[in-house]
């Protein structure tokens, strides 16, 4: 693959990870930590950047197929992770998360909405656009990535040139790469890699000659993808968390809510930016909520279809917007607080499952049921006894 080419193929992959619901975590660490940034977001670059890019690169050795990589655990597992897997991705956690965000970015010196009332009109606008499948749905996902990028540069440059200086607000415990390290889960990155996989092989494949397209040869062009576009990821997360880390004062006598914490930053450092940043996250969010909503919908339909049930794929789809409607009233924080612990225990499993696969494909390592249930087992340990 040319130079130019990995370029086009890692920016592709930024774009998968990149999203609005994103830019928030590297922001609520940097706020938290204060001094002690370096430790806080050195946690969200493992779980939110490496995990990630790991998790990809195993389900890539396994050419995209999904049953084929869970089923390594046994049947009925790897149907629980596949459910697990895209119900967290859907209507229980990172669906209603992008209409929260999509809210506090909107709602934040912009316009006064009742939470409820804009999930309901933002879901039947999802759920129109996801129907339709407009091409012009298409195109704005592509170029509002690029947009967002730009506008997190800007605020970092402007943040950075923008006094006070940086300050230690609230925590003063060592516990701050742990922090940086669950909250690096929340993007749940992990687990959409796993799904996005099949999309980077056939761009790869798109760009490889056919004398290229084996497994080897398209597992090194996503590795040099992986480099290309996790080192964006990490550079936007570094250059977030710096921001938020030295106005953290202005954060907290403001009493920010989690989701207006960008555009209350673009608004405290360059005028305007409030504006301009609530409408591309409000944009953002809902091309999101587009990919999410038919992710879990298709998924619907499919097991249904396998079980002799054909129905239209309204029902599905109407589902799984009215759930994550219900959810996004709990609001930013109410929706962390009640599956941010699903997530903290899980997430080591998805990461477990990925790096026995990995390794089964490079070095022959058959074990993988034994690794999850003593992974499984500490989980139950920490998190419930």
């Amino acid at each position: 693959m040319t130079h130019k080419s990995s370029w086009v193929t890692g920016f592709s992959l930024f774009a998968m990870f990149f999203g609005a619901g994103n830019v928030i975590f590297p922001l609520l660490v940097g706020q938290y930590a204060g001094q002690h940034y370096v430790l806080a977001i050195l946690g969200v670059l493992v779980t939110a950047v490496a995990v990630p890019i790991l998790c990809l690169l195993s389900m890539v050795m396994f050419n995209a197929d999904t049953r084929s990589f869970f089923n390594r655990v046994g049947r009925l597992p790897a149907w629980s992770l596949i459910l697990l897997s895209l119900v967290l991705l859907g209507p229980f956690f990172a669906l209603p998360r992008v209409i929260t965000v999509a809210h506090g970015a909107l709602s934040y010196e912009v316009f006064d909405m009742p939470l409820a009332v804009f999930a309901f009109i933002f879901c039947v606008l999802t759920f129109i656009l996801t129907i339709k499948n407009t091409v012009f749905t298409k195109v704005l996902g592509y170029v509002l990535t690029p947009l967002l990028l730009i506008f997190c540069l800007a605020l970092v440059v402007f943040g950075i040139l923008t006094p006070p200086e940086m300050e230690n607000i609230q925590s003063k415990s060592d516990g701050h790469f742990l922090y940086g390290l669950i909250e690096g889960y929340f993007t749940l990155d992990a687990v959409a890699a796993l799904f996005f996989a099949g999309i980077l092989i056939k761009s790869v494949k798109g760009i490889l000659g056919k004398s290229e397209q084996d497994s080897r040869h398209v597992f090194k062009a996503v590795l040099g993808a992986s480099f290309i576009g996790g080192g964006l990821l990490a550079l936007v997360y570094v250059g977030l968390g710096i921001v938020a880390a030295k106005h953290g004062q202005f954060l907290y006598q403001g009493n920010v809510d989690a989701s207006q914490i960008l555009t209350a930053l673009s608004y405290h450092v360059f005028p305007g930016g409030d504006l301009l940043s609530a409408g591309l996250v409000f944009l953002a969010c809902l091309t999101t909520a587009l990919a999410l909503a038919a992710l879990f919908a298709d998924f619907i339909q499919e097991e249904l279809h396998a079980r002799q049930i054909n129905i239209s794929y309204l029902y599905p789809l109407g589902i799984t917007l009215f759930i994550a409607f219900l959810m996004s009233t709990l609001g930013f924080t109410g929706l962390m607080s009640w599956i941010g612990p699903v997530i903290v225990f899980c997430y080591p499993l998805f990461i477990t499952l990925s790096a026995c696969n990995l390794a089964y494909k490079l070095w022959g390592f058959t074990w993988v049921k034994t690794p999850m249930l003593i992974t499984l087992g500490l989980m139950l340990f920490f998190h419930v006894l």
